[in-house]
């Protein structure tokens, strides 16, 4: 259904059309990924960079207690797509990986547009 954004640079070659038996086709220009005839069934998937983003927020490690301690660390942001799937998800997850937030392409399109309104609007409050 989805497709991401085709960028005009990428990691590496497109041009090379030799790619693993079970992948179904060329990979998109923003996948980083080296796929490999032995890589994992889970593991077949086009990724993008990570981008580590610099970031504070509550600890929610402990159920028994509320959030109230900050935590500076980085969060991680990474588009990716099973091979021989059309739907393009984006991750963000924190630097240790013990939580993950996942949402498709347009959805993280339509949380970038209300996130830039709703932050303009308390600029400007």
């Amino acid at each position: 259904m989805s497709e991401a954004p085709e960028h005009e640079s990428s990691q590496r070659s497109r041009m090379d059309s030799h790619w693993p038996s079970w992948q179904t086709g060329p990979c998109p220009s923003w996948c980083v990924q080296q796929h490999q005839e032995e890589d994992f069934p889970d593991d077949r998937k086009h990724q993008s960079q990570i981008v580590a983003v610099p970031a504070v927020w509550l600890d929610q490690s402990t159920l028994d207690e509320p959030a109230d301690e900050l935590v500076a660390g980085h969060l991680h942001l990474v588009v990716w797509q099973r091979i021989g799937t059309a739907e393009t998800m984006v991750s963000l997850a924190d630097e240790g990986y013990n939580g993950c937030f996942e949402v498709s392409f347009e959805s993280a399109n339509r949380l970038h547009h209300k996130l830039g309104e709703l932050l303009d609007h308390i600029a400007g409050a």
